[in-house]
Parts: C-alpha cells; structure tokens; sequence
C-alpha cells in the first residue's frame, strides 16, 4: 500500500504506511486549516474545516482528481481528521460518497 515505508515507527494497521499517514501529513493539513481561518478570521464550521482537510489531504496524496473523482481516505486520516473536528451527532457526518452516488443525489 504505502511505498515510503520507514521500518523506524510501527506500521499503521489502517493505511500501511511507517509513519502513519495521518500523523505524517493529515496532521500538517489540520494545522494549516487551522492557521488559515485563524489568520483570515473565516470561523469555520467543523463541517467545513473537516471536508477543507479531506480535500486538501486528497489533493496532496493524488493531485487533483476532477470533479466526481473521488478516491477513499485511509481509515486513520478520515477518523483522525473526523475526531479532531467532531460534530455533536453522529448523523451530522456525510461519509465517503462515490462518483455514482453524488450523480443520484
């Protein structure tokens, strides 16, 4: 799965990458969410700071896939990410949509 494996950390059980994928960059692109809406004042939504690290995680692992293009997170960076920046009911999460499924809704 991860080609960069460094056999120094535990490999991750969800994304198979040493070091973790969500601490190798799913934490850098939290920390530049969070830098960016402090410093231009937005006060994001957790909703929205949640889909700007999904996105801008994506971005950075593929480049830009086009729209409806969508390739699933790793578990560890989708849960990272979703416990970091948590919505007060569960029901208020959207999850992984698929390119056939957003075309339907």
């Amino acid at each position: 799965k991860c080609p960069d494996v460094d056999f120094r950390f535990c490999v991750c059980d969800d994304c198979g990458c040493a070091p973790c994928e969500f601490i190798g960059r799913g934490v850098e692109v939290m920390s530049f969410v969070n830098a960016m809406d402090d410093k231009e004042n937005l006060q994001l939504t957790n909703r929205q700071k949640r889909f700007l690290c999904y996105t801008g995680y994506s971005a950075y692992k593929h480049g830009y896939l086009g729209k409806y293009n969508r390739i699933k997170l790793p578990v560890c960076v989708e849960e990272g990410i979703k416990n970091h920046y948590d919505e007060a009911d569960v029901l208020d999460y959207t999850g992984f949509r698929a390119k056939e499924e957003e075309e339907v809704a």
